[in-house]
């Protein structure tokens, strides 16, 4: 019995030091900063970094605040909230760490993520749903990372729209709020 024990502990080490191995090199990336705005504009219709177009965000109505979270360590996990999800792949935590996710209440869909600040060694996954939305999008939809009163977007993530699944699907590196703009 204690053999086993002492295999089996000897074995998850060695997993975990493979993981850490495969992610050791990799730095967690930091936000790009997105020109500002001028204050003067209207809440939700930012200017993209390094050009003249505009975001606004998708109006949600039908949208409900929803919450969920879970515990998630070197394995990897999920995180459901409502309709939406945060897949969090193995190696992207090295410590078990309480997730938490709450969308915002308003006609936006905007989810914020507890504890701030937290980085990914490895890209997390965010599928942000709109099936609750009415009207359905008549455009093409992307997450974007935003300041905590929506007032400012501050990066777009790179985003795929999944029509049949009605989500918007993108990798983030980081905690903070996220938000779909058209």
């Amino acid at each position: 019995m204690r053999r086993t024990t002492t295999c089996m502990t000897a074995g998850a080490l060695a997993v975990s030091v493979a993981l850490l191995a495969c992610v050791a090199d990799r730095q967690p990336l930091a936000p790009h900063s997105a020109a500002a705005s001028p204050p003067s504009s209207p809440a939700g219709v930012k200017q993209r970094a390094g050009s003249s177009d505009t975001v606004s965000f998708f109006i949600c109505r039908g949208n409900t605040p929803d919450s969920g979270s879970a515990v998630i360590g070197l394995l990897g996990g999920r995180v459901v909230f409502g309709p939406h999800e945060l897949d969090v792949p193995p190696g992207a935590l090295l410590t078990p760490t309480r997730i938490t996710a709450h969308t915002l209440a308003s006609d936006t869909i905007a989810v914020q993520f507890q504890p701030q600040g937290t980085q990914f060694l490895v890209p997390a996954t965010l599928r942000l749903s709109y099936a609750q939305c009415n009207p359905q999008p008549s455009s093409n939809l992307s997450i974007v990372y935003v300041n905590g009163s929506l007032s400012q977007v501050l990066e777009l993530i790179e985003s795929l729209l999944d029509p049949h699944h009605h989500q918007v699907v993108g990798s983030i590196t980081h905690f903070s709020v996220y938000a779909v703009a058209e």
